[in-house]
């Protein structure tokens, strides 16, 4: 995570924006602390693009497919912007990242992490049969 640095904001919808989790070319991941002291991932859109209806067509067809999709291991929907706000920000509760991050899991077995056809050869019984629950429910769940 990186720090804050200026055009970041310090608090959306009442969350306080704690670090940056990434930037692409839409926006801007943030890691945040909503209200209640959940944490949470904020995604804000780019200032420069709230203009381009595609762009906030695309942003705002995922805030409604991540408020659909609802589960123990999908990001739960938290908060989004008020209508009309600019920029657009939804802030979701990551759950799949804080119960188990793959290349955590798949260290375990003192291999480094590489993605490869042959995979099944470093990765433990263990580790498979816990990564099995999140991987059916990542492809069920939006089905």
């Amino acid at each position: 995570m990186d720090p804050l640095k200026p055009p970041d904001q310090l608090e959306l919808g009442g969350i306080v924006l704690r670090g940056c989790l990434g930037r692409g070319a839409m926006g801007t991941v943030y890691y945040g602390i909503a209200p209640d002291g959940e944490q949470v991932a904020v995604k804000m859109i780019r200032e420069d693009l709230p203009d381009s209806s595609e762009v906030l067509g695309r942003f705002d067809r995922e805030a409604i497919a991540i408020g659909m999709v609802q589960g123990p291991r999908a990001a739960n929907l938290v908060a989004t912007s008020a209508p009309g706000e600019t920029p657009p920000w939804f802030a979701g509760v990551p759950r799949t990242l804080r119960a188990m991050k793959l290349q955590r899991t798949c260290g375990r077995t003192g291999k480094p992490f590489r993605p490869r056809s042959d995979f099944a050869g470093w990765l433990t019984r263990q580790s498979a049969c816990a990564l099995a629950p999140a991987s059916h429910d990542a492809l069920e769940l939006p089905h």
